[in-house]
């Protein structure tokens, strides 16, 4: 539908902000493979504004945020995984060069979206976020998420290949994952006491598929057999849904006439491109997801 002036007026509408259901695969299971490869998306990447100027429904926005934010992350942790658990053993090679690419890629996606997900001003994430993660349960912990099991070892460094010379852009990836983290904490919990660390000594505390489920039930995702490209059109949609979000209302939006930065673009030049550039970043993660369609990943 065009507007008389020829153009499109759904681009002047704003987004939706629906968080979406995502199918993921079982853990442990490969992608089904009754369809075709996911093919690259041709997709215009849209410049945005740091500092929306739009009056925000605060509440609905971030909620979709932290919802659609964890997903990505999701998506992306589980294309690590498919390198990753090929290259998990003591004796194993490195990852390749294309391997090692997609791996710094989507640990700065995942980092652009941490940061996506945290815009949340400090008393509302309080007051509504965080409070509907203790009704599911008081210990609800970011180490129940059920793909992050899989490169947890990634994140700590720990894989021995990791400290080969030519992992530097992972190191330096990982580094900024690291730093992102500890901006987060300062901007959500400067007391720096988790839910799970103020439920310590409370039943249910430690990891099972239990708390599992409950996080996969908390960030509406349901577990089944899903195709690669199925997988590849839920990064992109999502990525898309991401892009209209900061188009409208701006990395860090307007609230009541104020904005409440997590990192900002006077930061170091190691963080600046988590702020300015999320969506030519999580282009690229994406791009990589959909064209490297490993061969190992289809054992």
């Amino acid at each position: 539908m065009s507007s008389r002036n020829g153009h499109d007026s759904k681009k002047r509408r704003p987004p939706a902000l629906q968080p979406h259901v995502l199918f993921m695969p079982p853990i442990g299971d490969d992608f089904d493979g009754s369809d075709e490869d996911a093919a690259t998306v041709e997709r215009e990447t849209l410049e945005y504004n740091v500092f929306g100027t739009k009056p925000v429904e605060e509440e609905r926005l971030f909620w979709y945020r932290w919802i659609a934010g964890h997903q990505i992350s999701f998506l992306l942790w589980r294309a690590m995984h498919d390198v990753v658990r090929h290259h998990a053993d003591e004796d194993a090679d490195r990852p390749g060069e294309r391997e090692l690419d997609l791996l710094s890629a989507c640990i700065d996606g995942y980092s652009t979206t941490l940061l996506y997900s945290s815009t949340v001003p400090r008393e509302l994430y309080h007051a509504d976020i965080r409070a509907r993660m203790a009704l599911q349960h008081p210990a609800f912990s970011g180490t129940w998420a059920p793909d992050y099991r899989g490169v947890r070892r990634l994140f700590r460094s720990n894989l021995p290949w990791q400290e080969d010379g030519s992992c530097a852009a992972l190191d330096e990836a990982v580094a900024r994952n690291e730093v992102t983290h500890s901006h987060i904490a300062d901007h959500l919990v400067p007391d720096g006491h988790s839910l799970l660390q103020k439920s310590v000594g409370a039943p249910g505390v430690s990891i099972s598929r239990e708390k599992e489920d409950l996080y996969d039930n908390f960030f509406l995702t349901v577990r089944r057999p899903v195709s690669h490209a199925e997988f590849v059109a839920q990064l992109d949609a999502r990525i898309a849904d991401l892009a209209a979000d900061l188009k409208h209302n701006g990395l860090y939006p307007n609230v009541d006439g104020q904005h409440y930065p997590v990192v900002t673009q006077q930061s170091d030049e190691v963080m600046r491109p988590l702020v300015s550039d999320i969506l030519q970043v999580l282009d690229r993660a994406a791009r990589l997801v959909s064209d490297m369609r490993l061969e190992e990943a289809r054992r």
